[in-house]
């Protein structure tokens, strides 16, 4: 140490003072290609500082990486040093609204950015949310039940329509009967036909429009269904 210091004193005098000056440049040079950026968080309500509020930087032409994360103090400060001549959008995270705003800083400026926040107007914009969000099930359980009710009442007023229907194949199939006993495919030609009954009954009260097109194209479709599983059992008996 003591022969470095020697080896300084040696040197001119005007070497030293170009050295110091050269670092002084270099150090303002340095300082200017920055800036800083720092403020309060405070309620507008109560005045308080809102203490441990998570701040982020970021670049207004990129959101993808904050440029800084930072955190307030007890007294609701932050400060930080970002690089200069860039917009900045700054983020308060609070609750569930995350106030902002925009600031551009030159080379070497000290910007500074308050918030005021008011916590009753955060905590009514969650409510409003809360409830709109109450309301849109509400409304989508009650159109649920509406359309259970429909089918139910559609396969009510189906009952009835084959019960109607099925009684009357009934008694015209007893007036054209037999008094010899029928064997099982007497039996089975017996029930295509009451059911063909049933078919042709459905299709007079359909054209009367008694029956709605929807009550139709089930009821048609199952004696369709109905009819071929007989067809299959007078083929088996063959």
């Amino acid at each position: 140490m003591i022969h470095y210091i020697k080896m300084i004193s040696k040197k001119p005098l005007w070497f030293c003072m170009l050295i110091f000056i050269v670092s002084l440049t270099f150090s303002a040079a340095n300082a200017e290609s920055n800036a800083t950026i720092y403020g309060y968080v405070i309620d507008k309500d109560t005045g308080k500082p809102f203490n441990d509020i998570t701040i982020e930087l970021f670049s207004s032409s990129d959101h993808s990486t904050p440029v800084a994360v930072l955190s307030t103090d007890e007294k609701g400060f932050y400060n930080t040093t970002v690089p200069a001549g860039i917009s900045y959008d700054i983020y308060v995270r609070l609750s569930k609204v995350n106030p902002s705003r925009t600031v551009y800083v030159g080379e070497g400026h000290v910007q500074r950015v308050d918030f005021e926040i008011s916590m009753q107007s955060i905590g009514k914009k969650d409510i409003i949310e809360e409830s709109g969000f109450s309301i849109v099930v509400v409304v989508a359980f009650a159109i649920l039940a509406i359309i259970l009710l429909d089918q139910m009442r559609l396969r009510r007023k189906r009952a009835i329509y084959e019960a109607e229907i099925s009684e009357d194949a009934t008694k015209k199939n007893q007036g054209e009967a037999k008094t010899k006993p029928e064997d099982d495919i007497d039996a089975l030609k017996k029930e295509k036909e009451r059911i063909e009954n049933m078919v042709a009954l459905t299709k007079k009260k359909y054209h009367k429009r008694k029956i709605d097109d929807e009550s139709f194209r089930e009821m048609i479709r199952d004696y369709q269904k109905r009819l071929i599983e007989i067809e299959e059992k007078m083929n088996e008996k063959k």
